[in-house]
């Protein structure tokens, strides 16, 4: 959820050219100008099926995803490190993906990650 001003207010809107990660592009945008939080309560559940649209669209998915990825390494170069560190060790304990492709958040040696590689809470198991 997020203030329909935040948007407004930062000219952000979805971009057609990023389709189908369109979602990822107006997220990475965000990044910019507001915060981020995850509610610890599932309020959406996806069926993933052969025939979808997310599965027809996979490898664009992928491509717009990767394309998008370098574009937040570009404008802050801080993160690339911790993509590359990511990329080496594929290690975690949760992760939830949109359209099974697009990354969205990790958990990892009890840190909340979003987009897989922006370290954004520290937790602590019970």
């Amino acid at each position: 959820m997020i203030r329909k001003s935040v948007l407004t207010d930062n000219n952000i809107e979805y971009e057609e050219f990023y389709t189908p990660a369109e979602d990822y592009r107006l997220w990475a945008r965000l990044m910019d100008v507001t915060h981020f939080y995850n509610i610890q309560e599932t309020l959406v559940k996806y069926r993933w099926t052969g025939d979808n649209t997310s599965a027809r669209l996979n490898a664009k998915t992928s491509e717009k995803h990767d394309n998008i990825q370098a574009q937040i390494c570009d404008k802050h170069p801080f993160l690339r490190h911790q993509l590359i560190n990511f990329r080496a060790d594929r290690c975690f304990k949760f992760r939830l993906r949109l359209f099974s492709v697009i990354p969205l958040l990790k958990i990892k040696n009890n840190k909340i990650y979003l987009f897989e590689f922006i370290p954004i809470l520290a937790i602590k198991w019970r």
